[in-house]
């Protein structure tokens, strides 16, 4: 099998959970971000879209593993010293279609729930599944978790699994080495109540807002999503604009980083525009994207990317030694992260099995992307060093794969050198608007 066949056979598979009918999450969230603390109900209601009458429905329920402290240590020395508090997670209530459920919690990592059916679901059949669950935010950078003033709220749900007619429901573990996850599409609506002044930065439409004494509740309808992540924090503020196309970007920033905030609607905007007239239309309404309390650059999600705060800041010289590194190096995050809304968020993989699918066409399209504002030959594109297979340093040699950074050469850098080849005899944004 030829590396087109692989491409062209995932792409295929990508688009067509666009084409079922959707399982539809409700979730109800209430959240203190002083105590970390949250509980939660959630309803899903599940169409059996597999070609097998079903004896049992696998979920995900990733926020109960628990980390080591070489996880830990794998993020950041910062999670230790500023006082890191475990992720707690808790299933208060399980019922299929009001009758209590038997399941049982699974997998290397605990973080695979697998519910056992009364009575086999035939294929097209439905039935709802009402959780009721609680936990308690790790305190730590991560893209769950709350650090300093900002929480993040990354698969703090039980999410469904995804059904393989060979191999049965995906279990595969939970990883902290990108972004090892794999979901079908779903329509969500999730209230999400906190204080009344934390602010909440979420996708899809904001559809209502309640308040009270000292809380608010904030009502999002999000479709045909792979899954829904939302952060909140008292001290953000807020911009918007609109892209010639109509769709709404909003960014959110602390006031320390208003004059970046700008640079990302520009990056946004020139990223959205480029991508659509490559690819095809961008699928949703609107686009959010707000810093992160992340180690490494960015973290995508559809509908809402995460910039890492250590990038998304004004001070000249605080990232590579000067402001033209730190503003290219921002310029390039955002236009990887919104390319993840074509690879992966559009055309889903399994970013367990296969992350070097998403992220190889994704590096490729920031790369296409720098070249058409800045040139091919540009210095601008392959200034910094972590971003050298822009240059094309890569191509043609076979470098071995114990060596430093070896997850960024095998995922990234060799993908996107695969990416390239592959289109020069096949045109991807052709196959991408024919699929």
């Amino acid at each position: 099998m030829n590396n087109f066949t692989v491409l062209k056979q995932s792409l295929i598979i990508g688009l067509l959970s666009f084409s079922l009918a959707n399982n539809r999450y409700s979730i109800d969230i209430n959240y203190s971000p002083d105590s970390l603390f949250f509980s939660a109900r959630q309803e899903i209601q599940f169409t059996n879209n597999t070609d097998t009458d079903l004896e049992n429905i696998v979920l995900h329920i990733y926020d109960n593993k628990k980390l080591t402290r070489m996880d830990i240590a794998h993020n950041d020395y910062a999670n230790f010293k500023n006082g890191y508090i475990e992720p707690q997670f808790q299933i208060e209530k399980l019922n299929i279609d009001k009758q209590n459920a038997r399941y049982s919690i699974e997998g290397s990592d605990q973080t695979v729930l697998n519910i056992s059916l009364n009575h086999k679901l035939k294929v097209g059949e439905k039935t709802n599944i009402i959780l009721n669950y609680n936990g308690t935010l790790p305190y730590m950078e991560a893209r769950y978790g709350k650090f300093e003033h900002l929480s993040h709220f990354s698969f703090f749900y039980p999410i469904l699994s995804v059904y393989n007619p060979t191999t049965g429901w995906s279990k595969n573990p939970y990883s902290l080495k990108g972004q090892a996850f794999y979901s079908d599409v779903a329509d969500y609506r999730v209230n999400i109540t906190v204080p009344k002044n934390e602010v909440i930065a979420a996708p899809g439409e904001l559809v209502s807002v309640i308040t009270s004494k000292d809380t608010k509740t904030e009502s999002y309808v999000a479709n045909s999503i792979r899954s829904f992540h939302f952060s909140s924090s008292s001290l953000l503020k807020k911009a918007s604009r609109k892209t010639k196309d109509g769709i709404l970007l909003n960014t959110y920033y602390f006031p320390t980083m208003k004059n970046a905030s700008k640079y990302v609607l520009d990056y946004a905007e020139e990223s959205v525009d480029f991508y659509e007239n490559k690819y095809g239309k961008y699928p949703y309404k609107s686009l959010t994207i707000l810093p992160g309390n992340l180690v490494h650059a960015g973290e995508e999600f559809p509908g809402i990317i995460l910039i890492s705060k250590k990038i998304y800041k004004d001070a000249p010289n605080a990232l590579f030694g000067g402001l033209l590194y730190q503003y290219r190096i921002l310029e390039i995050a955002v236009a990887h992260e919104i390319g993840h809304q074509w690879w992966n968020v559009t055309v889903g993989n399994d970013q367990y099995s296969q992350p070097w699918l998403d992220e190889g066409l994704t590096e490729y399209s920031t790369m296409l992307y720098m070249e058409n504002k800045y040139g091919k030959d540009s210095n601008l594109i392959d200034l910094p060093h972590v971003w050298n297979v822009i240059s094309g340093s890569y191509k043609g040699t076979d470098q071995s794969t114990l060596r430093e950074n070896t997850y960024r050469d095998n995922i990234y850098n060799f993908a996107n050198v695969l990416s390239q080849n592959i289109d020069q005899y096949y045109d991807i944004s052709d196959y991408f608007n024919t699929v």
